[in-house]
């Protein structure tokens, strides 16, 4: 990789809560490739907080779990959002998209994405539709840019998981049946670090409403004033 992948690496590191950034991973493998004029919008975990669980028990010994049969039927999301950050109804989607090749998905309560920005020590589920059962390849890449690759059956719909015990990047897709999936990409922040964020946003909420309380009360006081003054005219 080259040294402006380390370079951005550490910039998103440090500004991935606040900024708007460009996705500049370069193509790494056939099944792993982010367009380069994707534009993906940076956030605190708490954004995401339907694309994860937290660990309850003891951490889990694998990264990823191994793939199990999933029906969708009675699972189907409402919006579905790519990393192109590119959002439809699941309905139009499925319209709209030939659906013979083999898809990844961060799997949510109420929608499923491709990105997603999650606290160190959570589970995200993760949705692999393929257009074929047999055994495929999951291809990963973490934070040091080291590549990683789980031999896995994949059915025609597979869920497993994947677990976030390092912070940073975390990019990978699968391929079963001679097709690759597009890329799922995951930033994982530490523990602290979201509750900090949290805890930012709430004194800015309160500061905002104590803002709003002092507007209305000054407002208050002046048409009390206003017609007090109208009365004394009166008098």
């Amino acid at each position: 990789m080259s040294q402006s992948i380390g370079l951005f690496g550490l910039v998103f590191a440090i500004l991935i809560p606040l900024a708007l950034v460009s996705a500049q991973i370069q193509t790494i493998s056939p099944s792993l490739t982010v367009n380069h004029n994707s534009r993906l919008v940076q956030s605190n975990a708490s954004q995401y907080s339907q694309y994860y669980q937290m660990v309850s028990g003891p951490a889990p010994s694998n990264r990823f779990s191994a793939p199990e049969q999933y029906d969708i039927r009675d699972h189907a999301p409402h919006m579905v959002l790519t990393t192109q950050n590119q959002a439809a109804p699941y309905s139009r989607y499925i319209t709209n998209t030939k659906y013979s090749g083999n898809s990844l998905w961060i799997q949510g309560k109420m929608n499923w994405t491709q990105y997603a920005v999650v606290p160190q020590g959570s589970i995200v589920p993760l949705l692999a539709i393929s257009a074929t059962k047999g055994i495929g390849s999951l291809n990963f890449m973490d934070r040091d840019e080291q590549m990683y690759k789980y031999n896995f059956y994949f059915y025609p719909k597979s869920h497993m998981t994947f677990y976030a015990d390092k912070t940073g990047w975390n990019v990978f897709s699968f391929a079963c049946g001679n097709m690759s999936s597009n890329t799922v990409i995951i930033y994982v922040t530490a523990a602290n670090q979201a509750f900090n964020l949290q805890y930012h946003m709430l004194q800015q909420q309160m500061q905002d409403e104590s803002r709003r309380f002092s507007l209305l009360s000054n407002i208050t006081k002046a048409k009390h004033d206003s017609a007090k003054n109208s009365i004394g005219n009166i008098r």
